[in-house]
């Protein structure tokens, strides 16, 4: 892994360097050579990883790199979520995956594949991301946004809500499992 990362520098020494760790107990910060801070876990523990990671030190920039797949024992829900507490909780994006999309698998170009709710979902999710400016999304975790019935972090029921540096967008993802808010 190393005379990988070193060939890399060689070539393009100004390249972020990404790089799986454990799911779950590792951190970017165990390996000095990422210049990122990649986030792991399974569905609902999702949004503590990723305000973990977002808040560590040194900042770096945040992916949820791996979390539940489709067909992998995620719901539509999960993969939904997934993708909010991500855009919401200050990564800069988050990779989704489909078992037999990832691995070609029967079935992959239809509707377990590229034709499934989560699949067709991500569709929606980037429509609307690209219609604001996400990328100037500040996390609200500290529940300045949204102040009552924000659910608890690390679980299906956490509302994660996120406004731009200038004001101009607030967003707030509901998630089916969510009473009132505030």
């Amino acid at each position: 892994m190393i005379a990988v990362k070193d060939g890399i520098v060689s070539v393009n020494p100004a390249l972020l360097r990404w790089g799986h760790t454990g799911r779950n107990d590792e951190s970017a910060v165990d390996y000095p050579w990422i210049d990122t801070h990649p986030a792991y876990s399974d569905c609902d523990l999702s949004s503590l990883r990723i305000r973990t990671e977002f808040e560590r030190a040194p900042a770096r920039p945040v992916m949820l790199l791996e979390a539940r797949y489709e067909n992998e024992g995620a719901t539509t829900s999960c993969i939904t979520s997934q993708a909010m507490w991500s855009f919401l909780g200050g990564a800069v994006g988050h990779v989704f995956g489909n078992r037999p999309v990832w691995n070609f698998s029967s079935g992959w170009d239809g509707s377990t594949g590229i034709g499934a709710a989560g699949s067709l979902q991500m569709s929606n999710i980037g429509t609307l991301m690209r219609s604001r400016a996400w990328w100037r999304f500040q996390p609200d975790y500290l529940h300045a946004t949204v102040i009552s019935g924000f659910g608890t972090l690390g679980t299906a029921s956490y509302v994660p809500a996120a406004r731009t540096d200038d004001g101009q967008t607030i967003m707030a993802f509901l998630p089916g499992t969510v009473g009132p808010v505030t």
